[in-house]
Formats: structure tokens, sequence, C-alpha cells
């Protein structure tokens, strides 16, 4: 209750600044802090693009003219899905899955893409620790940019203790940021249905003229009641808020902080047991009591500034650090049995609904520091135009873990009788220390644009195994005309297989390695809407896979390859009817052995559309639609074939809304009113799985949101 007093007065106090601000004369109307100019090389920002990137160059770069495949999951959307975290944007992104919102797996937090793992997230170029996207709230997010495709040529080898990530692309979360003029919103909403959520967010920004400057807080607070939950355990809480400053002290010096904090405690969940296309149990059991908890707490803070010594050169330098803090107690369905291989085990619990749970205890604790000092330079050689970047970096990953785990006795999964064992705990920790050289160049000359780069990486394990990787990467465009591009590129990753044991209990330092050709159109129609498809080939070699029947053990495969086809649309078809459009196929074949194993879906779709009134009876009225679709595909145990009958089944999910714009409403610039039904015809289905653990999708949600402009 005290958090949530203390929630209340800050959501309180927030709106209040906003609204003492908005009291001066014409204050939040006329006050705007004079910037540093800024050259504009393309379309202004649409609610569906931002017109510039800068995180696939480290330049400010028209998306048109990159010569790569960059899907971005704009601010707009998601609060047009009514989204809550990082992970529900992932539902509107096709190509990428996860092993599940729950930090009880070895890849929690890290995606899949294109086949191939991807590497940790990032927040404005700074990476994260790979349990903080579980938790992130979707409150102080801007964008979010899905790289498809390797990146080590622009950020340096995956830096994780747990090896080959990184092959299947990357993921930078950027937040909103301070802005030179005056914002305050607030949003309430209430998603109801088998369980209750309710949430509360404000994001209140000023300029600061005396300092040449603005400060922007985004905060916000929840409170939730799974669908899993029974009525008479503790909901779960998230409090969570991002300040951000911008300095301009002058035309040639930009200085940018941002920070966030986070804290969460929820009921812990690690799904329930999924077999060969069923659920063993009723799709809200819940394993687990008031001690079950996740009690997790994430902190980032980084800095940088950026000096313009002329209207050529310049130079950006920045450091990041980011922390988490997770202790937990869990139950969940054992994944394995002794006596038992895993297909016999799962045979069994799927035949007779009985099987053994899994108890475990842990405190983990882990951070990120990263840092990179840049220069820039401009400049002509005859009719070319170079853009050239020379940069330093390094990265530091840091975890810690005390943990232990027991299993029960055989017992009904459906009514399971929870007793907790004794648990003796272990400790483990890792780091890996990087620092990389990064050389790359943007060359123009007419309509062709080509990007060279380079990222020469040099890394250090804590079990003092030392390891080199070089990652380069070309790419050219060909602008048909100014809204027509096609576009080839060739990238190489790598990075040592650091983390990984093999079957005598050394470290794997063999480094994995990743070669990707892709090709595709770039399309902007009306200069608003956005169309994109490509085609990609990517082969991995050395990638580390466990060895079966031992534990904890793994070797590197051979040549394992993805191939595939994207296509992409998102923005306005008319000034009423805007779309989003997502999908992906993709096949991935490993080639020694020659076994073919669809760990992924080779399918995946996810459509949105709005039509809104602009005049007439139903000025202010707005209808959506979402579809969301995944193929089926294989269950493995740690990455073993187990049959063909061993599948996720396909699902296809609806989503709809309503809205209304009340502008002026009881005196507030502007203010909407949203309805909502998520999961609209209450399809059953898994949302990820970790063996035969199956995280179900949501049912049915009723979801009433109110956003107002003070």
């Amino acid at each position: 209750m005290r958090r949530w007093i203390v929630c209340w007065s800050l959501f309180s106090g927030l709106v209040m600044f906003g609204g003492e601000l908005r009291a001066e004369p014409d204050a939040a109307d006329t006050a705007y802090v004079e910037m540093p100019s800024l050259e504009v090389r393309a379309e202004k920002d649409t609610a569906f693009r931002p017109a510039m990137i800068s995180d696939a160059t480290l330049t400010d770069t028209p998306l048109i003219e990159l010569p790569q495949t960059v899907e971005i999951m704009p601010c707009a959307l998601l609060d047009a899905l009514e989204t809550d975290d990082y992970y529900d944007s992932l539902r509107y992104i096709s190509g990428v899955f996860t092993g599940g919102r729950s930090p009880g797996t070895r890849t929690a937090g890290q995606l899949s893409m294109r086949g191939f793992s991807g590497s940790d997230t990032m927040m404005n170029g700074f990476v994260i620790p790979k349990i903080m996207p579980i938790y992130l709230d979707a409150a102080a997010i801007e964008y979010i940019s899905f790289f498809k495709g390797p990146m080590s040529s622009v950020y340096g080898g995956q830096n994780s203790s747990l090896g080959a990530y990184g092959a299947g692309g990357s993921v930078n979360i950027v937040t909103k940021s301070a802005k030179a003029y005056a914002i305050t919103d607030v949003k309430l909403t209430s998603k109801l249905g088998e369980g209750q959520f309710w949430r509360a967010s404000a994001d209140v920004n000023r300029p600061i003229p005396v300092l040449s400057g603005a400060a922007r807080v985004n905060a916000s607070a929840a409170a939730n009641q799974p669908f899993y939950l029974p009525s008479d355990l503790d909901w779960g809480q998230n409090y969570f808020v991002a300040p951000s400053l911008l300095l301009t002290p002058s035309d040639q010096l930009t200085v940018q902080a941002d920070a966030t904090y986070q804290w969460v405690d929820n009921p812990s969940y690690q799904g329930i047991p999924y077999v060969a296309g069923d659920f063993i149990v009723p799709y809200d059991t819940y394993y687990g009591d008031n001690d079950s908890r996740d009690k997790y707490q994430g902190l980032t803070a980084q800095f940088s500034a950026k000096l313009a010594l002329s209207d050529a050169v310049s130079v950006k330098g920045g450091v990041g650090f980011s922390y988490i803090d997770l202790d937990r107690v869990n139950w969940a369905p054992s994944a394995s049995a002794k006596g038992m291989t895993a297909r016999q085990y799962f045979d069994y619990t799927r035949r007779t609904g009985c099987g053994t749970l899994s108890y475990s205890e842990s405190e983990q604790s882990g951070n990120n520091l990263g840092g990179y000092l840049q220069a820039f330079a401009k400049a002509e050689t005859g009719p070319v135009a170079h853009e050239a970047v020379v940069g330093l970096d390094g990265t530091r990953d840091e975890t810690d873990m005390n943990s232990g785990s027991s299993t029960t006795k055989e017992m009904d999964l459906s009514h399971p009788v929870l007793t907790a064992p004794s648990v003796k705990k272990a400790s483990s920790d890792s780091s890996v220390n990087r620092v990389g050289l990064l050389a790359q160049d943007q060359l123009n000359w007419r309509t062709w644009y080509l990007l060279a780069g380079v990222h020469a990486d040099r890394y250090e394990s804590d079990k003092n195994h030392e390891g080199d990787a070089w990652s380069p990467r070309v790419g050219l465009s060909w602008m048909l005309f100014r809204a027509l591009a096609l576009y080839a590129n060739y990238s190489h990753s790598e990075a040592p297989n650091f983390g990984y044991l093999d079957e005598w209990g050394n470290e794997m330092t063999e480094s994995w390695k990743a070669d990707q050709l892709e090709a595709g159109v770039k399309l902007e129609v009306f200069a608003d809407l956005w169309v994109s498809a490509d085609v990609f080939r990517i082969n991995q070699k050395n990638r580390p896979v466990a060895i079966p029947d031992l534990t904890n053990a793994y070797e590197c495969d051979g040549e394992t390859e993805s191939k595939g086809f994207e296509f992409s649309l998102s923005g306005p078809i008319t000034s009423n009817w805007t779309w989003w459009a997502s999908y992906t196929y993709q096949d991935v074949d490993n080639q020694e052995p020659d076994v073919k194993v669809d760990m992924d879906p080779a399918n995946s779709l996810a459509l949105w559309q709005r039509y809104a009134w602009h005049d007439g009876v139903l000025k202010g009225a707005s209808v959506s639609l979402g579809y969301r679709y995944r193929d089926s595909y294989a269950q493995t145990f740690r990455g073993e074939y187990l049959g063909d009958e061993y599948r996720i089944a396909a699902y296809h999910v609806f989503d709809a809304f309503i809205g209304y714009e009340l502008p002026g409403w009881i005196g507030w610039e502007e203010a909407s009113l949203q309805l909502g039904v998520q999961n609209l015809f209450d399809e059953e289905y898994v949302e990820s799985i970790r063996h035969n653990q199956g995280f179900p999708g949501e049912p049915r949600t009723f979801t009433v949101s109110l956003k107002a402009e003070l």
C-alpha cells in the first residue's frame, strides 16, 4: 500500500507540475528553446516512420537510402495497440520470436530473428542486461528498431557470456528524450477479463530557457491480476520512471542524459505443461503460492555529448550503465525425469496427465557498462560525397547468480499439492570484456549510395580466455527515383563462444561465424506510406548445440543456413485509412547433418488497420482491427528434435478497437477514449515455449483507456 501511495503521489505531482506551468501566460503553447540547426536530408517524420535513423549507421541517414532491412515499431502503434511493456510490441513484428516472458530460461530476454539468435537488446545504442527487456515498461519508448541480419559491424560482436547471439539481428529501443516544446500527457488504462490490469502513466516535458535545454519525465504505475492467478493471491505491481535532460549551451555542443528505474513485484510464472499441440492441464492453471514471486529492480543511466568542431567535423562520446537485480521463487513443470528420455517423459505426461514439478530459488544480478568515442567527417572527392565515422568502443557484461532447484514426487499436474522441498544453492558468475575499433564510410554519387564498414573486436572472459573478431559489411542502394530504391548488402559477424562448456567441462573458445546476403526494394508512396520487401540468406558455423544425454555440455555444430522473404507496409493509404503489415517467411536447414528442424515458425504475419473519420457525423471516431498469425513449428528439448508429431500449434488472434477524440473536453486541450477487445475470439494458443513449459496467450480481454493532453 505504501508503494501505491508513493506512486500516486508521483503521478499527481507530475500532473500538477504540468498544470502549473500551463498556467503561465501561453507558456506551454509558445515556449521553445533555441536548438542547434540540423541538416535535413529527407521527408518529415510521420507517425509510423521517423524521417531519419541513426542507430543503423551512427549517422542520421534517411531510411530509404539505407542498404539494409530495418523494421520500426513506432510509439503511435504501441499506443494504438495498448502496449504495456516491451514484450507486447513483439506480437506485431513478424519473424521475431522469444523464449518467453520469464527469466527462468537460459536465453531470457533475447530474441530469435531470421532463424538465428539475435544479440542482446540495446537501449539507445547501449547493451542492457538480457533479463531487463522482460519487464521493461513501454511508457518511455519512442520507437523500437529491429535490424534484420547481423549488426556486429556497427556495435561490435555480441558481448554476452552466452556465446553465439547476434547472427539473426539486433534490437535497439529508443526512449523518449527531452524536446524543445511543452508536453503534458496523461493516460489511464484498465483491462478486464479473466484477469485485471490497471495502469496510470504521465509524460511531462518542459523547455528550460535559462539552461538552453529541456527536461522530460515519463512515469507509470500498474497493478495486475494475471488471468492464471487465483483470487486469493497477491497481485503484481509495477512502478516505472524515466527522466531525460537535454542541454544545448551553444550551437556547437549538445549534451543528453537519460535514465530509467523500474520496480516490479509479480507472481512468478513458468507456464503450464504443453506437449505435441495440447495443454496437459487447464489453461488457467497456476503453480505457486504467495511466496512464489519475481522481485525485480532495473536501472539505466546514459550520457552523451556531441561537439561540432566545424560544419564538416564533429566528435561524440558517451557512456551507459545498466543494472538488474532479481530475487525469484518459482514453481514450474519439469521438463525431464530421471530414467526417461525427453520424448518418453513428454509421452508419459501427455498420456497420464501426471508428472513432476520443479521448485527453484534464485538471486541474480547483472550489469552492463559501455562507452564510446567517435569522430565524424564530411568531405567530397570530386563528384563523390563522403560521410565517415571512426571510433573506439568497449563493453563489460557481468552476471552473478546464486540458485538451486529440486524436483517433487510425481503428482497429478492438474491438481498439484505444493510442498516446497529443500534446495541447495550454488553460486556462479561470469563476465566478458570487449574493446573494439570502428571504421565506416557512406559514399554518395548521383543516385548511388554505398555503405562500407568494419568493426574489429578483442574479447576476454573471466576464465582468462581471449578472442578476436572481424565484422565487415558492405551495402549498395540505387535510387531509381526519389521514392524508390533497390539495395543489396553483405555482412559478416563473429564472436567467441564464451559461456558454454564442452563435454570435458572446459569453456568453449571457438568463434561462431555468420555471413548474410540480402537484397530488397524500398518504396515511399505519397511520402508517408512506406513499403519494403527483401530476400535474405544467412549461413552460420560453429553454433553451440547441446550434446544429447549430457547435462550442460555443448559442441559446435556444422553449417546452418536460413533463407527467406520479408514484406512490410506502414503508414496512411488515405487520409482516413492507416495500415501496418509485417510478414516473414523463413526456412532453416542444418547442413551437417542434414536435419531440418523448424525451431521457429516458417510463416508469421501481423496486420493492423485503422479507419478514422475527420468530418461528418462520425467526426473524431475511429475503428481498428488487428490480426496475428504464427505458423506451426517443432517442439524441441534443448534443441533436440523429438519427432514429427511434436509441434506447437499454429494460431490466429484478432484484436479490435473503437476510439473517439474528445477535443476541448472538460477544458483539456485534447482527449481520446479507446475501447478494445484483445484476442476477440478467445483463442487458446502458445505465445512462447521452453521445452514443455508453454506460456499461454492471454484470453479475451476488454480494454478501456483515456488519454489526455493537458
